[in-house]
């Protein structure tokens, strides 16, 4: 049994004459793959990246404790990001004995670690996501039980050849010429039935699908119904006139819905089109969130790290892995790993300007809040790049330069979308009623629908409010398909079609079979064109512009 040979000698031994294609004949006249050199070369690159990787966490667990404040702090925020139990009652004792007052006085936190024993398809530890979560994978394993267990059921009323069809292996050209033909009778003769069994399995499993999602409904609004969140207080407003940002329009809106609905309103939160001064608006709101969380000026904290590397003589692997962590913990690669938004060639260079201590300057009216902006235009000087979002904006194009918040705010305008908050849930469903009786509400000369908000406040996408015809929704949904059916094409062509080609050309002569290790890497090449495939439809479904992360994930 010689693996890719073609054609034999005749000198009674295993020589090879003739190797398929895909194969060369080596010295020893045994038939060789092309492809061995790179399976080698996969196989090193893997077991570097591996070494890499526990090098790096013996580097880690090797490294003195610079900052006992901060893993102190860091390790109490990890402990109370646990799902923990709501608060007991002073009458009850935790573990150790202990009384609730006992735990407060002790600055410990009054709950309890959830029991490793908890039904978790039944008792909603971390909300109704996660107890949907677990009752999809209770009947995921319900179905293939099932489904084994009637074919396990058929084998045994109809034939036991079901259980080891296709599964016995061959020793010699003899064996394999007598299970090749065995096989190929009892195939023939069971056909029917796998075909049956098919049938009957697609059709209940589609019935089945049908129904879990039926009842995945239903436990999501039974749950819901426990609990009061922000959008239980919310409506959602359509056809709000539109306006600039300097006119009052929140308290306009707030002092009409009061007026009108007579019940008292807490606040309104309007849906600004934003899309030309993205940029600028989301820049200033990461300088201000930095500024806050980081109080320590960066020039300090250089001096910090500056003092340690001259108090610690770092080694080469050390200053290796110092560098991977900075360019892997850099805010601009954070935010291309999370999506946080797209980079134009101007925009990496501006976020290494921040790197380096440059901050962003804004001038909220007459009170100056941080530097002066340093801003990079183009190579020949004209200005910023028009693919920074920052074209047709108040921001000036000089190379230093305030912007003046004010104005872009100013010019801003609304898209006809509105939340409003009441008091109370009570307060809210009785000003949907009074709107649905009156017919609406009149507002500058014109007729806002309200609805109950079925959306929470963390979902909404704010920048996707934006005033699109549906003539332009349709294209973007038509330009989506295209976009993921280009994609599709090139998974077929780049990561399946290779794997199909493989699998055509090798020899199954004799009953070999492609080596494990061989399956394995292309299980996790297409594996990796996969996870490329979910990148482009998440992108699809960012790019629709959806106005609800709700929304997004099922067109995703």
């Amino acid at each position: 049994l010689i693996d890719g040979c073609m054609k034999c000698t005749d000198d009674g031994l295993d020589h090879c004459a003739e190797c398929f294609g895909g194969y060369f004949l080596n010295r020893k006249s045994k038939c060789v793959s092309k492809t061995t050199f790179v399976w080698w070369i996969i196989l090193g690159i893997s077991f570097l990246l591996v070494l890499l990787i526990l090098a790096w966490i013996a580097n880690l667990a090797l490294r003195p404790v610079e900052n006992p404040e901060g893993l102190e702090e860091g390790l109490s925020l990890r402990s109370r990001s646990k799902l923990q139990k709501p608060k007991w009652m002073e009458h009850e004792k935790d573990d150790l004995g202990r009384r609730a007052s006992e735990m407060s006085d002790q600055g410990l936190a009054m709950r309890r670690s959830w029991e490793l024993d908890t039904n978790l398809t039944k008792t909603s530890v971390g909300g109704a996501g996660m107890l949907l979560h677990f009752n999809f994978q209770v009947a995921v394993i319900g179905w293939a039980v099932v489904a084994a267990a009637v074919w396990a059921l058929m084998a045994l009323y109809v034939d036991m050849s079901f259980l080891w069809i296709g599964l016995r292996s061959a020793h010699t050209p003899h064996d394999h010429c007598v299970l090749v033909a065995d096989g190929y009778e009892t195939q023939r003769r069971l056909m029917k039935y796998k075909v049956a069994f098919i049938v009957v399995l697609y059709l209940c499993s589609f019935i089945f699908a049908v129904a879990h999602s039926i009842r995945q409904l239903r436990l999501f609004q039974i749950e819901d119904s426990k609990h009061s969140t922000h959008k239980d207080f919310c409506i959602e407003v359509n056809g709000v006139p539109e306006c600039t940002g300097d006119q009052h329009l929140e308290k306009d809106i707030k002092v009409a819905m009061q007026e009108a609905l007579g019940q008292r309103v807490v606040g309104v939160s309007v849906c600004w089109n934003f899309e030309k001064d993205k940029w600028v608006i989301m820049r200033v709101i990461e300088d201000d969130l930095y500024e806050r969380e980081n109080p320590v000026p960066l020039k300090q904290l250089d001096s910090v790290s500056t003092g340690v590397r001259r108090r610690y003589r770092l080694g080469f692997m050390t200053r290796v892995f110092a560098w991977m962590e900075r360019v892997f913990l850099h805010p601009t690669t954070q935010r291309i790993i999370t999506k946080g938004r797209n980079f134009s060639r101007t925009e990496l260079r501006r976020a290494n300007l921040r790197r380096h201590g440059v901050h962003l300057g804004v001038r909220a009216g007459t009170r100056q809040i941080t530097k002066p902006v340093i801003y990079e235009g183009p190579e020949d000087g004209s200005g910023v790049e028009s693919d920074t979002g920052l074209k047709d904006s108040p921001v000036k194009s000089d190379q230093n330069m305030e912007i003046d918040m004010d104005e872009v705010l100013g010019k801003m305008k609304n898209t006809g979308k509105a939340f409003v908050v009441f008091d109370t849930e009570a307060a809210r469903d009785a000003a949907i009623r009074v709107a649905e009786e009156s017919g609406g509400i009149q507002f500058k000369g014109v007729t806002l629908n309200l609805k109950a908000s079925e959306v929470e406040p963390d979902s909404v996408a704010w920048q996707n409010c934006v005033t699109i015809d549906r003539v332009g929704r349709a294209w973007r949904v038509f330009s989506g398909i295209i976009i993921v059916l280009i994609a599709q094409l090139t998974w077929g062509l780049l990561f399946y079609l290779p794997y199909a080609y493989y699998e055509l050309k090798f020899d199954y002569n004799y009953g070999q079979e492609p080596k494990r290790s061989q399956q394995m890497i292309f299980t996790i090449i297409i594996a990796f064109g996969n996870a490329l495939m979910y990148i482009v439809c998440g992108e699809v479904a960012d790019r629709t512009g959806f106005y609800s992360i709700d929304r997004r994930e099922v067109c995703y």
